[in-house]
């Protein structure tokens, strides 16, 4: 099933609307020892147990326990800094969180109630905890219909799940409660909640009705948006990001609640923090020409924020005018009918003047703009599972077969197998012929055949064929999960990623955030995820099992994505970056961010480091950052889409070393007076964008040293 099939209907012109188309501080040794030995001890009062101020710079802990490395996980894939620690680690820092099965002694309790009450921000299903803070657990309530705050759908458990409901006891102290997820009907709303918050004193607590991580729970499927209201608490800083999300869009899908289209700014401005934006491209060669769409305008806007744009194609189909003015390359069912399947109109590539066309409409379109690459997505053939769909039998196609499909069933999807990755091999051919081709971003995209083979087998993709032909060429190939798994929890992609190893050093995966219920309705009777489609922290997770040590994860699509998550991608996809209160560890180039405004330059493992309001972008491995509140005296390094080997900076100039196939981009904050490449000046282009000047760079192994006016 293609993904977009749900979405569609009519393309006859581009429209908006429906389509169918850290350092830890350490304090003084006297107080730390103090803390220790209070913790357990009732000789002293508790007030002698917090330092008087909570660090804000340093990444929220989940006190140790042995559930505590899965909220962890949860939490950054979420996009928030956190990790394991000690209580008295969590109280020297304004945020973290006690799990339910946290051995807890009473003094501990008297002591977290205290450290709340001077400011810290307590996230906690812990009963003991929660009675002590005069929050009240009780009662049994299940999970088939809850509202969770800023989500449009109904948050559905597992049906033999259940929930005590929480409420703040007027004798508590508690202000301010604001109740942040509920159960639909019966009773008053303070009454039906299973999470809520409210302020005690200087601090707030968020109360969570059920263990989240209980039993083989991974955190999101009670709670979908536990991380980002931990997050909302707030006493925690940003959590790193990366520049590795590549995320597909089609405009006419991106519209406002008046039916008016985005501009081209609110795009790009809404992506911020992506690498690539896979731009849908059969939005062009209509009739009149004012229908067709503005890609140059867009392509513009987001290299101005350093991100790569690539055409995104769709074979068989081309666009409405190919398949209009030639009605001899129209592909045909096993029905006979011509195959107009979802909102594609699909043409018969086997036909080689009708390959021709195709190729020449694409050309247009690659030529015309200035692309970054080209993803040539789902070039496959219809299931047999609907006659009426199923494909291909046009007159070439059955030619080449040389028999009756019907009399040998297994040989003909053998053979479609073979003709997919003939056609999608041809494609690169001539993409590889293209000006400049040596260094665009050449893409397939394609169906994975090792979480159910079957499907695989029934659209003719066969990743080992794919995969030969993409090596040959140059290509990248981005592996996507079967419509089959879409409801399956998020470890889906720790299985399939032997199969993508297995493909390719190049390979990489593609997470599809989809109407579940709808593309997949008998999603129901297997596993019901908890929201039709994949948010919060289910996507976090998705992606950072997808991408594990890749560079690159790609995410269908900017239209289909809850709106909370759009500006999240980066830090979900980040989320196997491991956070210390001193730096980060990352296997591929990673962005910290700036812990507060009054941070103005930092340095990295010692040595003065290009940073922006953003941060500072970081080569993989281990990392030490200390921030100051003195100004920098070296040009500014805003982000990068290239994989970094190492950055080094002095008072006028970046330099970066990197090895990458394909173009990239960085961005720096100052005017460029010169840049070179490899010690020699290049002319390379460059974009002024709303951070800086965007520079893209060649792919290769290289050196690129951006000069600027002295600060």
């Amino acid at each position: 099933m293609n993904r977009r099939g749900a979405e569609l209907t009519d393309r006859r012109r581009w429209r908006p609307g429906p389509t169918r188309s850290p350092r830890r501080a350490t304090g003084s040794v006297a107080a730390a020892c103090a803390l220790v030995v209070c913790l357990f001890s009732t000789a002293c009062s508790s007030q002698q147990l917090l330092d008087p101020v909570l660090r804000l710079d340093l990444p929220l802990v989940v006190v140790d326990s042995a559930s505590a490395q899965r909220w962890v996980e949860v939490l950054r894939a979420s996009g928030v800094s956190a990790r394991v620690g000690t209580i008295s680690e969590m109280f020297e820092r304004s945020a973290g969180v006690v799990p339910a099965d946290a051995d807890l002694y009473d003094d501990h309790l008297g002591s977290i109630r205290t450290w709340v009450r001077r400011g810290g921000r307590l996230t906690t299903p812990h009963r003991r905890l929660l009675e002590r803070l005069g929050v009240t657990a009780s009662g049994a309530t299940g999970g088939n219909g809850q509202r969770a705050t800023g989500l449009d759908d109904l948050v559905t458990w597992p049906s033999a799940m259940r929930a005590a409901t929480v409420r703040f006891r007027s004798d508590s102290g508690a202000t301010d409660v604001s109740v942040r997820q509920r159960v639909v009907g019966g009773g008053p709303i303070l009454g039906r909640a299973v999470l809520a918050s409210a302020r005690f004193g200087a601090g707030r607590v968020l109360a969570v009705g059920a263990d989240p991580v209980a039993g083989d729970l991974l955190g999101y499927e009670l709670f979908p948006l536990l991380g980002r209201e931990v997050a909302t608490l707030g006493g925690v800083p940003p959590a790193p990001y990366r520049r590795g999300v590549e995320v597909y869009v089609d405009p006419g899908l991106l519209v406002h609640g008046d039916g008016s289209a985005w501009s081209a700014t609110e795009i790009a401005d809404s992506l911020v923090g992506v690498s690539t934006v896979y731009l849908a491209g059969w939005n062009f060669d209509f009739v009149d020409p004012a229908d067709d769409f503005e890609y140059e305008e867009l392509i513009t806007a987001l290299h101005a924020r350093g991100i790569a744009a690539s055409a995104w194609l769709a074979p068989p189909f081309v666009n409405l005018r190919t398949w209009d003015e030639r009605p001899e390359c129209r592909q045909r069912t096993s029905t006979g009918r011509e195959a107009t399947v979802g909102w594609r109109s699909l043409l018969a590539l086997e036909i080689p003047t009708c390959f021709d066309a195709a190729w020449h409409a694409f050309q247009r379109l690659l030529t015309a703009h200035s692309w970054d690459g080209v993803n040539f997505a789902e070039l496959y053939f219809e299931a047999p599972n609907v006659p009426d769909d199923f494909t291909p039998f046009s007159a070439a196609a059955l030619e080449r077969f040389g028999r009756d499909p019907a009399a040998d069933p297994e040989g003909f999807l053998d053979f479609r197998s073979e003709l997919a990755a003939e056609q999608n091999d041809a494609l690169l051919a001539q993409a590889n012929g293209l000006p400049g081709a040596t260094d665009l971003d050449l893409v397939l995209t394609v169906i994975d055949d090792s979480l159910d083979p079957d499907v695989a087998r029934s659209v003719g993709s066969d990743l080992d064929l794919l995969a030969r032909g993409a090596a040959v060429r140059g290509a990248a190939l981005q592996i996507e999960d079967p419509y089959t798994q879409w409801g399956m929890p998020p470890s889906r992609y720790d299985a399939m990623d032997a199969r993508v190893a297995a493909t390719g050093a190049r390979s990489f995966a593609d997470v599809n955030v989809v109407d579940r219920m709808r593309t997949a309705p008998d999603i129901r009777s297997r596993r019901r995820p908890p929201t039709t489609r994949m948010v919060g922290g289910e996507l976090g997770l998705a992606l950072a099992k997808a991408s594990g040590n890749r560079q690159r994860v790609a995410v269908y699509s900017a239209a289909t994505l809850w709106d909370g998550d759009r500006d999240r991608l980066a830090a979900m996809a980040a989320g196997a970056a491991i956070v210390s209160d001193s730096g980060v560890s990352a296997p591929w180039t990673v962005t910290v961010p700036r812990p507060s405004s009054r941070m103005r330059s930092a340095t990295v493992d010692g040595v003065a480091w290009p940073s922006s309001p953003r941060g500072v972008v970081l080569p993989p491995g281990e990392h030490e950052v200390a921030w100051s509140t003195k100004e920098s005296g070296v040009p500014s390094l805003v982000s990068s889409t290239i994989e970094l080997s190492e950055v080094r900076a002095s008072p006028e100039r970046i330099e970066v070393g990197y090895s990458v196939r394909s173009r990239g981009w960085i961005v720096v904050g100052e005017a460029p007076t010169s840049v070179e490449v490899d010690g020699e000046k290049a002319s390379l282009p460059r974009v002024r964008g709303p951070e800086g000047w965007a520079i893209r760079v060649p792919g290769g192994a290289h050196s690129v040293a951006v000069h600027s006016a002295s600060r």
